[in-house]
């Protein structure tokens, strides 16, 4: 089974060492969620000072993922090969991403990819999951899953755009945080099946209307692990 954290932690937090500090440890142990194997962050300013704050509990992969970084928990997952990032997209506010990497649980290769699509409509978003699919079918079709802030909302919605783009071409939806058109997580499904899904604490001082009493302190968005089994090939 792997357990994958998917959380937007919210830029604003990186200029607090305290804030910090409190989403390295969150990461590291959720509360109410089982210890993640891997975590795909959003938003996330300064992947080295949360290597730093997370003190070997976690690891970041051995390439810039900084905005959308890639960890992994060294005492249950190998890092293989292959970490990076690339662009997608951009919107207004900012330049936009795709990271990845290779990993390895009890001998079986996977992929993780991780994303944080823009505030700029369907057809940019639909650009941004043939990002993903070229980046996937150019390795091979292997068991992978993606994390990320998906802004659904900016786009089409699940109705078409980039998430039909995932659903159409080899990935189903298998978790979601608290906010279901945002936080999501798909796997390649010829290969994932889904065990559980738990949410982080809705503990959040940030108040700013659509994520009151959902967002997970110190961010504006809710934390969540999703489990998955890996099929028998």
């Amino acid at each position: 089974m792997v357990n994958v954290l998917g959380w937007n932690v919210e830029y604003q937090a990186f200029r607090s060492s305290r804030k910090v500090q409190l989403i390295a440890d969150r990461v590291a142990n959720m509360p109410g969620c089982p210890e993640a194997d891997i975590a795909g962050l959003q938003e996330c300013m300064d992947e080295n000072a949360l290597n730093d704050a997370l003190n070997g509990r976690m690891t970041k992969v051995p390439a810039q993922t900084e905005y959308n970084c890639l960890f992994f928990r060294p005492s249950t997952i190998k890092y293989v090969s292959g970490a990076g990032r690339v662009d997608i997209p951009r919107d207004q506010y900012s330049r936009r991403y795709l990271s990845f990497a290779e990993y390895s649980k009890n001998g079986t290769n996977f992929w993780h990819f991780n994303t944080h699509w823009g505030h700029n409509g369907a057809w940019n978003h639909a650009k941004s999951a043939q990002v993903i699919l070229n980046k996937w079918r150019a390795l091979g079709y292997p068991p992978a899953l993606i994390t990320g802030d998906f802004n659904l909302h900016k786009g089409a919605h699940k109705h078409g755009g980039g998430y039909k783009e995932l659903i159409q071409n080899g990935f189903k939806e298998v978790c979601t945080g608290l906010f279901s058109g945002m936080d999501i997580t798909f796997a390649s499904s010829a290969h994932w099946d889904k065990i559980q899904s738990s949410n982080g604490p809705r503990d959040s001082s940030i108040r700013n209307g659509w994520s009151n009493g959902k967002a997970t302190e110190p961010s504006d968005h809710n934390a969540y692990v999703c489990s998955l089994k890996l099929r028998r090939s």
